[in-house]
């Protein structure tokens, strides 16, 4: 008779291998059948006797029942991971605490825990104030302290990358990174879209375009980003399968100095480095989406073509390339419209002044230019 699989487990194959976790928990498990059933029922009964316990209102419950809502499940599995890793750290501080006990001033010191971590503090009270937002819905708390809190981070845009920064970095970073620059400047995917990008095959060759799954989406309304086979991309695609080992198509087609792939968090610090022996700060690897972005909106390229280009699931970021480009456009053809005797004679004039006082001699629209 075949033994019973317990409840709870998840099966993930990944790059040809399979790994086994725990739904709720997400921890993850033996990969021999015997070891892995009894860890689970382990885990199982822990849960079931944390309930019984009467804890069922602390947030080591709340956590639990958080991971089992079907918009957590819902979510893209390197965003799980992530709140995962915060839902650990609150438990850690607060796990036996009641959730209706929860006040303002406590939330005030688990930011203050973090103050040397701005970022890392914000993505805590995120992720405290979705648990704490589920808490109200279920009647555990009346009201949710961590909701409105104001981040500790100063938000920075991310910067372009001009040429004079891009030729630097370039010069600074080795071979396999130079090739990841220019692919994300080519292509304007997320990091982690890109670090999965394949090599083409024939198919795609044929599309195209390399077609993948964009990551920061919900399961349900997964993008799909197409990575146009451009003579650019197919030049650099044509350098990377002249190298001494070239990957396989559809195996990843962007990997490190060793040879592995590249993941989202090892190529962006690959980036930062270079950027920082380069000597510029405040550059980084998602500047150079920004980058392609603009450089497409100021070729003319439409909102709908932003948004399937850049895999853009509304169309809000896709408008602000499109403003962006269409304001420059704009001020250019205003700056035109003086006429060329009246430039050069304001200019001449400017260049006459003394002591800075530019202001002074700069002369009055006259009659024959209406426009001004």
């Amino acid at each position: 008779m075949a033994t019973k699989r317990p409840k709870n487990i998840k099966k993930v194959t990944s790059k040809g291998a399979t790994y086994w976790y725990h739904r709720v928990t997400g921890e993850q498990l033996p990969s021999n059948e015997t070891d892995r059933n009894r860890r689970v029922y382990e885990i199982n009964k822990d849960l079931e006797e944390r309930a019984r316990r009467g804890d069922a209102r602390t947030f080591n419950a709340l956590r639990t029942l958080y991971l089992q809502q079907p918009k957590f499940q819902d979510l893209s599995e390197s965003t799980r991971r992530d709140y995962r890793r915060k839902l650990d750290i609150i438990c850690q501080m607060i796990g036996d605490e009641a959730v209706e006990e929860l006040t303002t001033p406590d939330v005030y010191a688990i930011a203050d825990h973090f103050a040397d971590t701005p970022r890392k503090a914000d993505l805590i009270l995120s992720v405290l104030s979705l648990v704490m937002k589920l808490a109200v819905r279920k009647g555990w708390s009346r009201f949710n302290p961590a909701a409105g809190f104001e981040r500790m981070a100063k938000s920075k845009p991310f910067k372009e990358w001009p040429l004079p920064v891009l030729k630097a970095v370039l010069d600074a970073a080795d071979v396999p990174t130079q090739w990841a620059i220019l692919g994300l400047l080519e292509t304007g995917l997320r990091v982690g879209d890109f670090s999965q990008l394949r090599a083409p095959t024939e198919d795609d060759i044929e599309a195209g375009a390399i077609s993948l799954i964009a990551q920061k989406t919900s399961q349900r309304t997964r993008a799909e980003a197409h990575a146009a086979l451009t003579p650019d991309l197919q030049s650099l695609v044509d350098e990377i399968n002249a190298s001494a080992s070239p990957p396989q198509p559809g195996t990843p087609l962007f990997r490190n100095a060793r040879g592995k792939p590249w993941t989202r968090f090892s190529l962006a610090k690959a980036i930062r480095a270079a950027v920082s022996a380069a000597g510029h700060a405040g550059y980084s690897a998602h500047g150079l989406r920004h980058t392609r972005g603009n450089i497409l909106a100021e070729q003319g390229a439409s909102a709908r073509e932003l948004m399937s280009a850049l895999a853009h699931k509304s169309m809000a970021m896709a408008l602000h390339y499109s403003d962006k480009a269409n304001r420059k456009r704009m001020a250019r053809k205003a700056a035109g419209r003086v006429s060329e005797s009246d430039r050069a004679e304001r200019v001449v004039n400017l260049r006459k002044s003394q002591n800075g006082k530019l202001l002074e001699n700069w002369k009055t629209p006259t009659a024959k230019d209406p426009k001004r």
